[in-house]
C-alpha cells in the first residue's frame, strides 16, 4: 500500500506523486499489497516543532516485503566501504527527508558533491546548498523520531525537478526511475551486508513500523475553529494595513488586555506582508504551547519558513537568544546552565554589539554563515510585555526596532517587571496601536470577566464583542474527571458546530502534574486516557515541542503556559488552588523597596498579583468555560460564585 499525504496542487505533492510513481514501477504491486504486510508512506510539506529545521519538502517511511531488490544505476559503497556496482540491492525499510528543489540550470551550481541553488527573496537574493539543508532535515527528523523513543537510520536526497539529470550522492534528476532515486539515497550513505545480502535500511521493520505510527506521518484535519483562526490568520483588516504601512519606518506596538487579538494580529501581518512580497518573519513567544498551536495553524494553512520563499518561523524567545549568544561567542553550545546567567549573557552580548567588539559587519557574516536561523526581514513578538530588558535590547540590538512589531499585553506578566522596548527609541519611531475590544470571548464571558474585575476594585479589561453573542460558564465544586455525563454532553454541543476534541482547552495547576521516569504526566488527562479519550498533555517538555495532529486529541496545559492559547470550550482545573498558589509565591517574595516606601500591605500585593494570574487563563475561551474548586469555602471560589450568581442566566452550578 502506498499513501501519499498532503495538499495537492503544490510542487512538492507532485514531486512526491512522481516518487511514489517510480516506486511503484519498480516494486511491482506494491500499491496493492495490505498495509500490514507492506506499507510506504510518503508526507508532503512535514512540519516539525522544536527542532533547527521546520520544513521537510518530503519524508518517506515504509516497510517493505521480502524480496524487494532494485538495481543500483551509480557506483554504491557498502559499511566496509567496498565499491558496489551491478549487484542487485535489498531494499527492506526506509525512513527518507527528501528536498525538493524546481531550479532549472540556469539557477543551479554543481561543486563537487555540493549543490548551489540561487534564491530570491524579495530584495535579497543569495546562494544556497541544498544538500546542506538536506543534512540539516534528516538531523531534525531523526532528532524528532529519537524524541519518541524511535532509532532510526534516516536517509536523505535532492529531487531537482528542474534538471534532467544530477549525478551527485544523495541527488537525483527530473528523468529518473525507481532505481535512480533507490540509488540516490543509498549513495548518500552506505549498503549493509545483511546475512550476506546487500540491504539498503533504516533499521529493524518493528522500529519502522512504530515509526509510521508517530504523529508527524498523520494527515492534519481542520477542525471548524482551525477553519475560523485559517480564516482570521489570512484576512485583511484597517489595523493590518496600518501594521504592514509602518513596519520598516517605526516599531509597532499592539496593546490590549487578554483575548484583545494581539496574537492573532501578528500572524495576520507576517502572512500578509509573506503573501505580498515574500519576505521571511519569526514569530517569537516564550510559550511552548503557545508555539506548538500556533505552528498548528500555520502547517493547516501550508505556509513555508525557508530561506527561499520566505514565510514564518515560530520559535520559543529562549532558544532563539541561545543560539544567538552561542553564534557571538558569549556561551559555549555546551553550556548547559546558561539560564542561571541569563540576563548577565545577554548584557554582555549588547556591550560587545555597543563597544563594536562585534559589528554590523560580523553580524551580517553570522546572519550568512546561518541564515536558516537568523536570517529574518521582520520580527513578530509576542507577549512583549514580559521579557527580560536586558533581552529586549539584544534583540533590538541584533534586528533594527523598524523591523520589529510588539505586542504588549496588559497586566498579563509572568516572568518578571514589565519591559520597556521603547526606552532607547525616539516617540516618533514607534507607533502603539490600542487594542480595547474583545475579539475572542462571546458576550456574556467577558461580562462575567469584567464583573469579577469590579468587584475586586479593577477597571474593565474588555469591552464586550456585542456581535458575538452567548458564551456559558459552568461551576463545579469537584474534579472535572467525576462529571463526565457533562463532558458528553459539551463534547456533543461542540460537535453541533463543526468542533472537535483538539478545540477543548484543558488547564491544570502544577499539584496536577506527576513525573513517572523522565515524564511529566497530568492527573487530569491520565483520567481522561483511562476513559478512552486521546489527549496531548502539555505539561510534558518534550511531548509540548509538537503541536496536536490528531483533531480527536484534548489538549492539557499548566497555568503557566496558557497565556496566549484559546479554545472553544475551556475548562479550568482546581483553578482555587492555582490562585492560591500564586498568592503564596508571591507573598513568599516579600515586599520590594519601592513597595514597602508606598507603605504598601504584602497581602494586598499578592492577592492582585494571584488574580491578574487567574484573569490570563478567564480570557482563554470562546464559548463555553468551566471552572472547578477545590474548596468551595475559600475566599476566592466564594468571590467568584457570588459573582456568578449574579448572572444566573449565563452562569451554571453543578
Amino acid at each position: 500500500m502506498i499513501e501519499v499525504i498532503g495538499e495537492e496542487g503544490t510542487s512538492e505533492y507532485r514531486a512526491a506523486i512522481n516518487i511514489a510513481e517510480s516506486i511503484k514501477s519498480t516494486f511491482k504491486g506494491v500499491e496493492r499489497t495490505p498495509a500490514a504486510e507492506e506499507l510506504v508512506k510518503i508526507v508532503v510539506s512535514a512540519k516539525l516543532s522544536g527542532y533547527n529545521v521546520s520544513d521537510v519538502d518530503i519524508v518517506i517511511c515504509a516497510v517493505f516485503k521480502e524480496n524487494r531488490f532494485f538495481k543500483p544505476t551509480r557506483f554504491l559503497r557498502d559499511s566496509a566501504g567496498k565499491r558496489v556496482m551491478n549487484k542487485p540491492i535489498r531494499a527492506t525499510n526506509l525512513v527518507a527527508a527528501v528536498e525538493v528543489k524546481d531550479h532549472d540550470d540556469s539557477a543551479v551550481i554543481i561543486n563537487g558533491d555540493n549543490i548551489l541553488v540561487k534564491y530570491h527573496r524579495g530584495a535579497k537574493q543569495g546562494e544556497k546548498s541544498a544538500i546542506d539543508q538536506n543534512i540539516k532535515q534528516l538531523h531534525a527528523i531523526s532528532g524528532y523520531m529519537a524524541d519518541l523513543g524511535i532509532n532510526i537510520f534516516v536517509h536523505r536526497s535532492v529531487y531537482m525537478t528542474g534538471v534532467t539529470r544530477v549525478r551527485v550522492a544523495g541527488a537525483f534528476g527530473a528523468d529518473f526511475t525507481g532505481n535512480d532515486f533507490f540509488s540516490s539515497l543509498a549513495a548518500a550513505s552506505n549498503v549493509r551486508n545483511i546475512g550476506g545480502v546487500l540491504t539498503l535500511s533504516s533499521g529493524e521493520n518493528w522500529e519502522i513500523r512504530k515509526a509510521l505510527t508517530a504523529p508527524l506521518l498523520r494527515k492534519l484535519s481542520p477542525t471548524a475553529l482551525d477553519r475560523r483562526r485559517m480564516d482570521l490568520i489570512t484576512t485583511k483588516t484597517e489595523e493590518i494595513e496600518r501594521i504592514i504601512k509602518g513596519l520598516g519606518k517605526q516599531m509597532i506596538c499592539l496593546r490590549g488586555y487578554g483575548g484583545a487579538g494581539k496574537t492573532i494580529m501578528l500572524l495576520q501581518a507576517a502572512w500578509k506582508v509573506f503573501r505580498e512580497s515574500g519576505r521571511r518573519s519569526i514569530f517569537l513567544t516564550y510559550n511552548h504551547a503557545l508555539a506548538a498551536d500556533i505552528r498548528r495553524s500555520l502547517a493547516l494553512i501550508g505556509v513555508p519558513s525557508d530561506i527561499y520563499r520566505g514565510g514564518i518561523v515560530v520559535s520559543t524567545v529562549m532558544s532563539f537568544i541561545y543560539k544567538w549568544l552561542v553564534a557571538l561567542g558569549v556561551i559555549d553550545k555546551s553550556e548547559s546552565e546558561f539560564l542561571d546567567n541569563y540576563e548577565e549573557h545577554c548584557n554582555t552580548a549588547i556591550e560587545m554589539l555597543s563597544e563594536k567588539v562585534v559589528t554590523s559587519n560580523d553580524i551580517s557574516a553570522l546572519t550568512e554563515s546561518d541564515n536558516d536561523t537568523f536570517d529574518f526581514d521582520l520580527v513578530f513578538v509576542d507577549e512583549g510585555q514580559d521579557w527580560p530588558q536586558a533581552e529586549a535590547e539584544l534583540l533590538m540590538a541584533l534586528y533594527s526596532e523598524s523591523r520589529m512589531c510588539i505586542a504588549d499585553g496588559v497586566d498579563q506578566l509572568l516572568r518578571g517587571g514589565r519591559v520597556n522596548w521603547t526606552k532607547h527609541i525616539a516617540s516618533e519611531s514607534v507607533e502603539t496601536i490600542p487594542l480595547p475590544s474583545c475579539l475572542r470571548m462571546k458576550r456574556n464571558l467577558s461580562i462575567f470577566v469584567n464583573n469579577i474585575a469590579d468587584s475586586i476594585a479593577l477597571p474593565p479589561l474588555l469591552k464586550p464583542n456585542e456581535r458575538a453573542g452567548g458564551g456559558r460558564i459552568i461551576f463545579l465544586t469537584a474534579s472535572y474527571t467525576t462529571k463526565l455525563s457533562l463532558h458528553d454532553e459539551l463534547i456533543k454541543a461542540a460537535h453541533e458546530k463543526g468542533n472537535a476534541e483538539v478545540d477543548f482547552l484543558f488547564c491544570v495547576p502544577a499539584s496536577n502534574v506527576v513525573k513517572l521516569g523522565t515524564k511529566k504526566e497530568s492527573k487530569l488527562g491520565m483520567a481522561l486516557s483511562n476513559n478512552g479519550f486521546q489527549i496531548w498533555d502539555g505539561v510534558d517538555d518534550v511531548y509540548r515541542k509538537d503541536f496536536p495532529r490528531s483533531k480527536k486529541q484534548y489538549r492539557i496545559v499548566q497555568y503557566a503556559s496558557v497565556r496566549g492559547l484559546e479554545g472553544w470550550t475551556v475548562i479550568l482545573e482546581l483553578l482555587d488552588e492555582f490562585w492560591l498558589a500564586c498568592y503564596q509565591a508571591r507573598k513568599n517574595e516579600g515586599l520590594s523597596e519601592s513597595e514597602e516606601l508606598a507603605f504598601e500591605d504584602i497581602e494586598s500585593i499578592a492577592a492582585a498579583h494571584a488574580w491578574s494570574q487567574v484573569f490570563i487563563a478567564l480570557t482563554r475561551p470562546i464559548d463555553t468555560l468551566v471552572i472547578t474548586l477545590k474548596d468551595p469555602e475559600s475566599y476566592f471560589s466564594k468571590t467568584m460564585m457570588e459573582i456568578g450568581r449574579m448572572m444566573p442566566d449565563s452562569v451554571e452550578f453543578d
